[in-house]
């Protein structure tokens, strides 16, 4: 059972970490020019909040789980409305609220703070309510328990409510015998939590995780079914009466050919920035997808951005000097690195530079007089895409449905490969894009 609980606990950190990172490092703030925290500073101080209460929730669970064990009626806060949970033991209900530390019951706190509602919640009900704190049994807590009780003879809390270090509550209700099983489960729990979380808070996966990841996505870009994918999208494509040819398969095999033996798909494990959005969202594509605790909003923007940079970086490599459009569609700037400023790097943008016939020269030449068709199946893909993804996906009902996610991901990946597999790329090019 309380290996169970520590399992639980700590894989309910991991996850919630991953989303705090993330979230974290969307988070537009404004910096205080007299600022002596750093970003680690006050993503530990996240962390640590979110902390508490997961471990809250898990606490509450292990306590209902003790009482089936020892045959002890137990309601969880779902069931209680105002107490975190309630007990009847030897036919005495006890209403218990944990709080992880006793110093959150300030004399401010208590008088104006969240503190007074529990006070008031406490008044209303005639029955026990214990008030356990979650910290480690020593003289320190002690000390604080006696501040608490102090506090008492002035008045200031109910006589039916009870100060109890979370041993002692323990104790009381389950026996001496279920302290020490949970004192020994939690020896090496410190331990664990670091090594589960990370020591560099900031890390959403070390180096040994990131080449476990890279090779298996080496293998799975390689084997992909792009046959089946074609099929898929050209049945979406015509599936609201469009009107669309699908791509031959000798240049759709060209495509291929380009992608796969030339190695390719090793972009998309490599260093570009287009590479790192990908394999975040593929992390946390195989990892937490299907759990409700992760913002599905991660996993789609990273493919979305990914798709966005790899066309960036590829029109920027190999369209200097041809004409692309300026921001605020005010006509055309060329690439350049003088005019990176003016350019409208959108995806819109990136899509029409591919169908512009002077951008002809970018695409590999074994398409002959097919590169014109070859420029317009690939914008239509794009374009479709981007109308399904970009703007209509960013919805809670889609997100939350994981359907759409794969989707969105199986999309992403044959996308990646048109991309790759049409545009001409030498070795110099690869190198420069990040392989």
């Amino acid at each position: 059972m309380y290996d169970e609980f520590k399992r639980r606990l700590i894989e309910e950190m991991v996850i919630r970490r991953d989303v705090i990172v993330l979230n974290q490092s969307n988070r537009l703030t404004l910096e205080p020019i007299f600022e002596i925290t750093s970003e680690d500073d006050k993503l530990y101080e996240r962390l640590l909040d979110e902390f508490d209460r997961i471990a809250i929730r898990n606490v509450e669970r292990l306590i209902a789980n003790l009482c089936i064990k020892h045959d002890i009626n137990v309601e969880l806060s779902g069931a209680t409305g105002r107490f975190d949970l309630v007990i009847i033991k030897d036919s005495r209900k006890y209403c218990v609220e944990l709080k992880t530390s006793p110093r959150a019951l300030t004399e401010s706190s208590v008088n104006h703070g969240p503190a007074s509602r529990l006070i008031e919640q406490v008044k209303a009900t005639e029955d026990p309510v214990l008030l356990v704190f979650l910290v480690k049994d020593n003289d320190n807590s002690r000390n604080e328990m006696l501040r608490l009780e102090s506090q008492r003879a002035k008045n200031k809390y109910p006589e039916n409510l009870t100060f109890l270090l979370f041993d002692d509550f323990l104790n009381e209700f389950f026996g001496e015998d279920e302290l020490k099983c949970f004192k020994k489960a939690m020896i090496s729990y410190k331990d664990e939590m670091h090594q589960a979380i990370g020591y560099q808070i900031t890390e959403i996966f070390n180096e040994h995780n990131l080449a476990i990841l890279k090779n298996e996505l080496e293998i799975e870009l390689k084997n992909f079914d792009y046959d089946k994918q074609r099929e898929e999208r050209l049945s979406e494509i015509r599936s609201n009466g469009t009107r669309f040819r699908d791509i031959n398969d000798y240049n759709f095999g060209n495509i291929k050919r380009k992608y796969i033996n030339n190695e390719r798909y090793r972009l998309l494990i490599g260093g570009g920035d287009f590479a790192k959005a990908f394999l975040t969202s593929e992390w946390l594509y195989k990892k937490y997808f299907s759990l409700t605790d992760l913002d599905n909003t991660f996993i789609v923007a990273g493919y979305l951005k990914s798709i966005e940079q790899l066309l960036w970086d590829i029109i920027y490599l190999k369209g200097q000097g041809n004409q692309i459009k300026k921001k605020g569609n005010r006509g055309t700037v060329l690439i350049d690195e003088n005019n990176l400023e003016a350019i409208d790097t959108t995806l819109g943008s990136l899509e029409h530079f591919l169908k512009e016939y002077a951008d002809d020269s970018i695409f590999e030449s074994s398409f002959g007089g097919n590169t014109l068709f070859i420029r317009n199946y690939l914008k239509k893909q794009l374009a479709t895409w981007h109308k399904k993804n970009r703007n209509g996906y960013f919805h809670k009902d889609n997100l939350n449905n994981l359907e759409s996610i794969e989707t969105i991901r199986n999309t992403t990946i044959f996308l990646h490969f048109l991309v790759m597999g049409s545009i001409a790329l030498d070795n110099d090019d690869l190198i420069i894009l990040g392989m």
